[in-house]
């Protein structure tokens, strides 16, 4: 799908934040057929809400399974294929309680994630999605949707500082309310913080969608630790992990240097934590004009053959991803595991 002009799409979200837009209520039943059920799926055809949040997940996924630069296969078949067998097992188990209920709450946390992924690809039905199950985020979303996509700065003032308002009159928080729209419609920097503080006080941390950042490449600010402490555990991350081409020696080089790293002392390591995860995503993105100020050294000795292994799967990446000469992707590739990796080990002593 194509991105909307504005001022109609505004209308549409708008006509969702009334009740409207939902599915058709004639479409009813799971995506799968009811004739042979397993015991957790014949739970999901007696169950008119069950169904109607698998037939979500269903059309959300697919519309999902090709990452941002349209090439492949994104990342979320394996996150798809993990959440299934966790639903399946859980679920089944009385120590989760109800099967029904244990069921809507995975499906939930599902829609969430991957209402977000494709936001910018059908804004429509996305938040309509995150409207029925996540109520108080669907505002913050539609904000996100307009900020990134208007082009004209006083359209976008007009707009977005509209839902802005509109978003911050369902909040009960203060740090909320308190947010002058102008400011936070002014820059990609006041957008983040209010992206990261409306996020946070919704009560259900969800991600900053790859797309935005894809698109405006200045809402990164929104991913690094803000509070210095172990509130930013709860700072939202980025779905660049399951939207782009899936490069799983990024995940594995970077997963083990903390290990070997282990706990920061203090609530230090959480903000540590946040700003390595920042970090990855930027790699990710090959923002080499976020990386290129930050400290980059050697591998510890016994991490330089995983090094290596990760600088050759992020250069292929780079190739593929970002059409860059072989020489430059490797180049590339070397000095970003570089900064990742000094985000990871040289974190705590910061």
């Amino acid at each position: 799908m194509g991105i909307w002009a504005s001022g109609v799409f505004l209308s549409g979200f708008l006509f969702l934040a009334a009740g409207f837009g939902q599915v058709n209520a004639a479409e009813t039943g799971p995506s799968f057929s009811c004739a042979h059920p397993s015991s957790l799926e014949a739970i999901i055809c007696k169950d008119a809400g069950l169904s109607q949040q698998d037939r979500d997940l269903a059309r959300l996924y697919a519309r999902s399974r090709i990452d941002l630069f349209n090439s492949g296969a994104s990342g979320q078949a394996a996150q798809q294929k993990t959440w299934l067998a966790n639903r399946n097992r859980d679920c089944a188990d009385t120590r989760y309680g109800p099967s029904d209920k244990c069921m809507s709450g995975a499906y939930r946390e599902r829609l969430g994630e991957l209402a977000v992924a494709t936001l910018f690809r059908d804004p429509d039905d996305a938040l309509a999605v995150l409207k029925r199950e996540y109520p108080k985020l669907a505002p913050l979303y539609g904000a996100l949707y307009h900020y990134v996509t208007v082009s004209d700065d006083a359209r976008r003032r007009q707009v977005v500082g509209a839902l802005v308002e509109d978003a911050q009159s369902l909040s009960d928080d203060e740090n909320v309310k308190s947010m002058m729209p102008e400011k936070v419609v002014a820059s990609d920097k006041g957008f983040s913080a209010y992206f990261v503080v409306a996020d946070m006080e919704a009560g259900d941390v969800m991600p900053m969608p790859c797309d935005a950042l894809l698109r405006r490449p200045g809402l990164i600010e929104a991913l690094g630790a803000y509070y210095g402490g172990m509130l930013d555990s709860m700072v939202p991350d980025s779905d660049c992990d399951a939207m782009l081409p899936p490069v799983p020696e990024l995940e594995t080089f970077a997963d083990h240097a903390w290990q070997d790293v282990g706990d920061c002392d203090g609530t230090i390591r959480f903000s540590v934590f946040r700003e390595s995860q920042k970090m990855l995503t930027v790699v990710r993105l090959h923002r080499d004009d976020i990386w290129k100020d930050r400290l980059s050294e050697d591998l510890p000795p016994g991490r330089a053959a995983a090094g290596a292994v990760a600088v050759k799967a992020l250069t292929s990446y780079y190739i593929r991803a970002y059409r860059l000469a072989p020489d430059v992707a490797a180049a590339d590739a070397q000095t970003a595991i570089g900064a990742l990796s000094a985000s990871i080990y040289n974190g705590c002593a910061e």
